[in-house]
């Protein structure tokens, strides 16, 4: 999928995306990653880690909840695919952009793990929540606040994310 159709799509603009709406609604993604959240931090407190434990790289999520990460993908790919056990990327010098690979595979396994069927729509948004959870975009004054406490994600994607939570914060109060 494109850069513009992921922002449009996070944003809540499916046709304009030219993508199909997801499957599941904002509940769901915020489910998700509550878990994610709650089970990586269960398994650092299990491992002896203690401290500050919010908004973890995803590679590290992945690990803690043992999902493999290969640093290469198969020939004809572009950028990151799964099989639903494992997460294959394209590495990149960017740790923004390769973060963002890995965390949308990572988005793909835990859905098909913990929720069962959802489409590339579904992905994105979780995808969104796990780098910039709802509840934390609202309490931010921007997308720029997002990036300096979230160094493992693409600026475009938290930009995205930050306006899309908005406005379905928006849309749910009216």
């Amino acid at each position: 999928m494109e850069r513009w159709q992921v922002e449009r799509l996070l944003r809540g603009d499916y046709f304009g995306a030219g993508v199909e709406p997801p499957l599941h609604g904002p509940e769901v993604w915020r489910g998700l990653n509550e878990q994610l959240q709650r089970r990586c931090n269960e398994e650092l407190v299990r491992r002896g880690y203690t401290g500050f434990r919010h908004l973890l790289h995803p590679e590290f999520s992945a690990l803690l909840l043992n999902v493999p990460v290969l640093d290469r993908i198969p020939t004809g790919v572009i950028d990151e695919c799964t099989d639903g056990e494992t997460i294959y990327f394209e590495p990149c010098a960017d740790v923004r952009i390769e973060g963002g690979r890995i965390g949308h595979g990572l988005s793909h396994v835990l859905f098909s793990r913990w929720q069962g069927d959802h489409n590339e729509t579904d992905a994105w948004h979780f995808t969104g929540e796990i780098f910039l959870p709802s509840r934390l975009a609202l309490s931010l004054r921007s997308s720029r606040a997002a990036a300096l406490i979230q160094p493992a994600a693409p600026s475009w994607l938290l930009d995205a994310q930050f306006e899309g939570a908005l406005a379905r914060f928006w849309r749910a109060a009216q």
